[in-house]
């Protein structure tokens, strides 16, 4: 983990270098784990650092408010984003990862429309973000995240 708690994506075995520069996929599933654990052991420090690396990501935001790695990669972020929304109680921070996550979904479909790809991880990766918003705003995917997020769900919220 880097300091400003975004994560690094990888050590050479070769030589013990770490590579430093920070992914949005690295980043998001360290987010999510911190959630789960937060969860499971009912630790308000692992709801916290979820909250400190979902802060941090803001970094990988781009001016067309894309994210910083390809749709591919990055719609791991965006999961992470409605996750730590539907589990803070802050609210101020709930709305940023919110608008977050539908700037970067939006951008990335106005790409997708310009050039559409032809690779179908991408065309996954797209339409999953496009679902994922669609389930955070209707009334049947918030019930499927209430009903998924409380499997395991501590008294943190």
């Amino acid at each position: 983990q880097n300091p400003d708690g975004r994560y690094a994506d990888h050590i050479s075995a070769a030589t013990g270098e770490v590579a430093r520069f920070a992914l949005t996929y690295n980043t998001a599933l360290m987010i999510r784990a911190n959630l789960m654990l937060a969860r499971q052991t009912n630790s308000l420090a692992y709801q916290q650092e979820a909250e400190r690396e979902a802060r941090a990501a803001d970094a990988f935001v781009r001016p067309n408010g894309s994210y910083s790695d390809a749709t591919k990669w990055s719609h791991l972020l965006v999961e992470a984003d409605f996750a730590v929304a539907r589990q803070t109680t802050d609210a101020a921070l709930a709305a940023h990862l919110r608008e977050r996550a539908r700037a970067a979904v939006n951008a990335n479909y106005a790409a997708w429309q310009s050039h559409p790809s032809d690779e179908l991880i991408d065309v996954a990766a797209l339409a999953r973000e496009l679902w994922l918003v669609v389930d955070d705003e209707s009334p049947v995917g918030q019930s499927f995240w209430n009903r998924s997020d409380a499997r395991g769900a501590s008294s943190l919220r």
